[in-house]
């Protein structure tokens, strides 16, 4: 019989193996469902690696909806905003894997933690990013350093800032140019979103106030107000950020590690970039990527092997350098750094040398817990355009977690 997997990881085939004995043979075709492009170049490499499965890929917005909704059952699934309990119960354990096929101490320990459930291992990390601030040639005052907090930002920007009593010539940066921003910054100040015992989300409220209190600071004291800074977005904002920092318009810009990591090296020339966050505490993104096999797979076996190739280190270096080589349009590992610590923090550096000496340590990220159900939604919907009205001082009709509850009983269980 071939070998279903080259030989370099052949011991733990011979795992997934034997572990199928117990459940049967199934079938050659490995269904997987995902959210993410990126996945592609994946199940490409798989597919020519070996020849005892064929994972056939299937494209789902809302994979979460998919599992509860569909007559139709996935083998795998590889997706973001599954975490939450009750979409984690529609996945079986894979505790069996993990020693046997699959090395649990090359995963952050805190991202692995986030797959399980009641002792059980449910899901598996497999990828994540971080938040960015990047800058032209300023001396922003960080040399040396791999991070640049929000204190430091308003620091370098009350140099930078050239604003009269009606108008800007030049704005380092504001919380009211990017939602994203806005929200990184109030998680930076210690929200921390969790799901309660009824699945819904909660956040302590000091932390919301207290982040709030700090963009509103920052627009009111450092950019001479709500109404200059809006009238400096109309004049020159209608510009990409990226080319206000290179022309030296503004200061700063955001962006999340994947977006600023897929633009060319023409387009980020003459840029540096510094995580935000502070000296040992920078806040990883709450979008998290997992894979797991739902309880309805029917090819178990299949889908073992699948999952213990994807979490082979080997196999995350060859597919780096892979889609590196073809010049596929991802970063890193399906759109993120990779849960291998190793991948991470020795083989991404190779792939993408601007990252060398910037890579964190695990013990300096702070990883989010899971995610409420809907959450990632309801972020984009509800909670984005809610702060930027806040931070604006604009009435709002209902406070945040009245806003939140209402959207929610909108949705589908």
């Amino acid at each position: 019989m071939p070998s279903p997997i080259r030989r370099r990881v052949l011991p733990h085939v011979v795992a997934i193996a034997l572990a199928g004995t117990l459940i049967g043979c199934g079938s050659a075709t490995v269904v997987l469902w995902t959210d993410r492009s990126e996945v592609a170049p994946v199940v490409e490499l798989f597919n020519a690696e070996q020849d005892r499965y064929v994972v056939e890929l299937r494209y789902e917005t809302d994979v979460s909806r998919a599992l509860r909704m569909s007559e139709e059952s996935a083998d795998v699934v590889i997706a973001g905003s599954i975490e939450d309990a009750s979409t984690a119960r529609l996945f079986r354990p894979v505790d069996r894997l993990l020693g046997r096929a699959i090395d649990p101490d090359e995963f952050y320990e805190p991202l692995l933690a986030n797959g399980s459930r009641s002792g059980k291992q449910f899901l598996l990390p497999l990828s994540f990013n971080l938040p960015l601030i990047y800058f032209s040639e300023w001396d922003v005052g960080t040399a040396g350093e791999i991070s640049l907090s929000p204190e430091q930002m308003r620091a370098a920007g009350i140099e930078f800032n050239a604003i009269d009593e009606e108008r800007a010539d030049r704005i380092a940066f504001s919380p009211l140019w990017d939602g994203s921003f806005l929200y990184e910054l109030i998680r930076f100040e210690g929200l921390v979103v969790e799901e309660n015992a009824s699945g819904e989300p909660e956040w302590p409220l000091d932390a919301l106030l207290g982040g709030m209190n700090v963009a509103i600071a920052w627009v009111s004291d450092d950019n001479g107000g709500v109404a200059i800074d809006n009238v400096f977005r109309e004049q020159y904002l209608y510009d990409p950020i990226i080319r206000l920092v290179q022309q030296g318009r503004i200061l700063f810009g955001y962006d999340s590690s994947d977006s600023f990591f897929r633009r060319s090296d023409q387009a980020r020339s003459g840029l540096q970039f510094r995580w935000l966050g502070s000296d040992h505490d920078i806040p990883v993104l709450e979008s998290i990527v997992y894979a797991g096999i739902p309880v309805r797979a029917t090819n178990r076996s299949g889908a073992e092997a699948f999952i213990a190739w994807l979490f082979d280190v080997d196999l995350q270096t060859e597919l780096l350098a892979n889609n590196r080589r073809k010049r596929i349009d991802t970063f890193g590992m399906v759109g993120g750094f990779s849960s291998l610590w190793r991948i991470t923090e020795r083989t991404i550096p190779d792939q993408y040398p601007d990252l060398r000496s910037s890579i964190p340590p695990g013990d300096w990220m702070r990883f989010p817990p899971p995610s409420p159900r809907h959450w990632a939604a309801a972020v984009e919907t509800v909670v984005l355009p809610w702060l930027l009205r806040e931070a604006a001082g604009q009435a709002q009709s209902r406070d945040l977690a009245s806003s939140v509850s209402a959207w929610l009983l909108q949705q589908e269980e």
